[in-house]
């Protein structure tokens, strides 16, 4: 309206006649009276459409201003060097028709963008299951009283609009594979695409439309989860806008507002925990509900979770001299045997796990420093080098490695020190870890450090039996010999002794106690219960383990339903349980033999009554059920044979004699019960019954006062009270006359 204003204003405001307004504005008189009557109408000026000398050249213009977008700016052409180009192909124009061209070019491309561009999009639909958009993104953390910058994964599930979001120190492969791990386990399964953008951990090399390079270690990924990647052009985030969305979401619904954490692990877990829970908190824009709600029914859509991928990135390095690899600027020990040789480093987001010839050598947590102004650390097992100072000793003194030890060994390390040789006896000290449970080691050695013994009084020998065990037996300088174990060993062990200095030899060994059970016991539901707990505790595996249980025939059957009864209730489980009652049997090749005595004892004659079987399997423990079998005969072989495990073999009786009888019918002679209200009949019991140590109404109940040792081929000598110094003393008869 600006034309009719300023014919309005001279008309109205200025009284300029109409002959001055038409001689001002070239229109006719009427023309303008008709302007001022109507109040409404612009003036229009029919252009002549006039040929210009830019016109032949106009398409090839416009192919230069094309292409000059599609190039970064510091490549771009201005539109002076175009017009020079066009000179040179004839035209003979003014620079300013080629820039007002250029102006209005730009001006159409712009709207043409705003309305059929990136400026307008087509509303995506996807189906339950169908997919899933993953991105990255940088933000900040307070942890451990620092604050540090994060690479931030975020996956979103495209039709429930589920997401997870988690916290990483960088971008990097493993990172990457340990994100879709999480994301799918909190998802509960997996969709069938995944739409991501051409990161260079999953892209190798962009290609002409879709084509794409895809890095091998990023394919493996996706086959192992069985699901389609799928990467979105160039410069084109909004072809997974859902994901960018949840991106500039997430900083005021999560970083703004979190608290101080102690390490990545506790963020994580309250970044997932707060994800879960603004799903409920937050509507979804197209389906009735929650997130939470659209999640629930996509579920069971999401394809099953495999075993998580190993994500690992391998590389290959060279062990040092000083048995160390170097990542990171960081410098991580290796066992000694692998120096100045090849290895593998397998690189997970959380740890360094060492590979060599197939097998996995040693593991570190991984350390890292975003820093570049801190100097790399050095990660040192100690254990690592112990194959070194037992060729080197004297390095034991100021190793490096050796300051990380634990307190107790550095504790002994600076007694052992003192004395000549102690270098090489604290090498064998701490050699002791290579054969052993390290904890017990610690044990020991804080048992002998509290003690106060003097060096040398306590040595700790290392080996197999039938290399150490022999040399001890078959040594001069041995004097005597206490052993606890099989019958074979200690016959083996006195058959060295005989060979070498006559050495005394003491043994305890393997037992087959009787629980003699008679119908006058003061209160058979106890005996029961301590019967019960005689066996199956430690799961049978006790050397004075009440094995058989002689009852009398008159109460044969309540009796074992109450001793049933009893093992039926007992706790099977991990020993470190409160609840648990037995344990887990020892060994595979344990187990196996104990279900071995009871398919024998059926064979044989015997009836289960309860048990016999292996459970727990799927805990990986070797754990067997409370067994009780009847009929038991006194030749069986679940009565004459040791078995070592949670099997208790049950024989009738009818008189005092026969009871003797029966409990003297073994080899073994260590341990054994009677229960009875009848005095002289304990006594009677405690006479005949041919045993190391006989339990009246009760069973397993002798403290560390009263000696503990066997008869017949359960062994010799004693252990527990004064009576155990016997065995280390020697008897000297001085016969003086003054």
């Amino acid at each position: 309206m600006g034309f009719l204003s300023v014919i309005r204003r001279w008309a109205l405001r200025d009284k300029m006649p109409i002959r001055e307004i038409a001689r001002r504005t070239g229109l006719s008189r009427n023309t303008i009276k008709k302007y001022l009557r109507e109040d409404a109408v612009e003036p229009r000026f029919k252009t002549p459409s006039r040929p210009s000398k830019l016109d032949p050249y106009a398409d090839r213009l416009s192919a230069w201003l094309l292409a000059q977008t599609r190039k970064s700016r510091k490549e771009r052409r201005n539109v002076k060097l175009m017009y020079e180009d066009l000179v040179k192909l004839g035209y003979d124009g003014s620079y300013e028709r080629v820039a007002a061209f250029a102006r209005a070019w730009r001006a159409d491309r712009h709207r043409a963008e705003l309305t059929t561009g990136r400026g307008t999009f087509v509303p995506l639909v996807f189906q339950p299951g169908e997919a899933f958009q993953f991105d990255w993104s940088e933000d900040w953390a307070t942890i451990g009283g620092e604050r540090v910058k994060l690479q931030v994964a975020h996956t979103k599930l495209s039709h429930s609009r589920a997401f997870i979001v988690r916290a990483y120190p960088l971008q990097t492969h493993e990172m990457l594979f340990d994100a879709h791990w999480h994301a799918f386990r909190v998802f509960g399964g997996i969709p069938g695409r995944g739409i991501y953008d051409n990161m260079k951990t999953a892209v190798d090399r962009v290609g002409r439309g879709k084509q794409r390079d895809v890095n091998a270690r990023f394919q493996s990924m996706a086959s192992h989860y069985v699901f389609e990647p799928e990467f979105c052009n160039p410069a084109a985030g909004w072809e997974k806008g859902q994901v960018e969305k949840n991106v500039r979401d997430a900083r005021n619904r999560l970083w703004q507002v979190m608290p101080v954490f102690k390490d990545l692990e506790e963020l994580n877990q309250w970044l997932e925990d707060r994800c879960i829970a603004l799903w409920s908190e937050t509507a979804h824009r197209e389906l009735p509900g929650s997130i939470a709600d659209a999640w629930e029914a996509e579920k069971p859509l999401l394809m099953v979770l495999p075993p998580a991928f190993d994500g690992f990135v391998e590389h290959s390095k060279r062990v040092s001299p000083t048995c160390l690899i170097t990542f990171e600027r960081n410098r991580y020990s290796v066992p000694a045997s692998f120096a100045n040789r090849p290895v593998s480093l397998r690189i997970y987001p959380e740890r360094l796990v060492i590979v060599a010839e197939g097998q996995t050598i040693c593991t570190h947590d991984r350390i890292i420093e975003r820093s570049h102004r801190k100097p790399g650390r050095v990660i040192y097992d100690w254990r690592h080098y112990l194959a070194v100072i037992q060729r080197k000793p004297g390095a034991l003194r100021n190793g490096a490695p050796f300051t990380e030890m634990p307190d107790i060994f550095r504790r002994l390390q600076d007694h052992m020190l003192r004395k000549e040789g102690g270098d090489r006896e604290m090498v064998d000290v701490l050699s002791l870890v290579l054969h052993h449970d390290e904890g017990a080691v610690l044990r020991a050695v804080e048992l002998a450090l509290e003690a106060g013994l003097p060096p040398g009084v306590l040595n700790v020998v290392t080996g197999k039996g039938s290399v150490v065990g022999e040399a001890m037996g078959l040594s001069m300088d041995v004097d005597v010999l206490v052993f606890t174990g099989s019958g074979a060993t200690g016959r083996r062990l006195m058959e060295y002794s005989a060979r070498s200095n006559m050495k005394r030899v003491y043994l305890e060994l393997g037992g087959k106690s009787p629980n003699i059970v008679f119908a006058d016991a003061p209160n058979l539901e106890e005996a029961a219960k301590v019967a019960a707990g005689g066996i199956f505790r430690n799961a049978g595996q006790v050397c004075v383990a009440g094995s058989r249980l002689l009852v009398e025939a008159a109460i044969h059957d309540d009796f074992v339903a109450a001793v049933a009864k009893v093992a039926d209730g007992m706790q099977v489980g991990d020993p470190l349980s409160l609840s648990t009652q037995i344990g887990a049997v020892n060994s595979a090749a344990q187990l196996d033999q104990n279900l071995g005595f009871v398919e024998t004892a059926q064979a044989e004659g015997a009836d289960l009554v309860t048990g016999g079987a292996r459970i727990l399997q799927d805990t990986g423990g070797y754990f067997m059920e409370p067994t009780i079998l009847t009929g038991v005969t006194p030749d069986a072989t679940l009565s004459q044979k040791e078995v070592f495990g949670p099997v208790l073999g049950v024989t009738p009786f009818d008189t005092d004699e026969e009871a003797i009888r029966l409990a003297n019918s073994t080899v073994y002679g260590l341990a054994g019960a009677a229960w009875t209200a009848n005095l002289s009949r304990a006594h009677k019991m405690v006479r005949g019954v041919r045993t190391g140590v006989m339990h009246i109404n009760t069973y397993g109940g002798a403290d560390g006062t009263v000696p503990l040792g066997g008869v017949g081929q359960s062994g010799n000598g004693a252990d527990k009270s004064l009576h155990a110094i016997d065995k280390y003393i020697n008897l000297k008869t001085a016969w003086i006359k003054l």
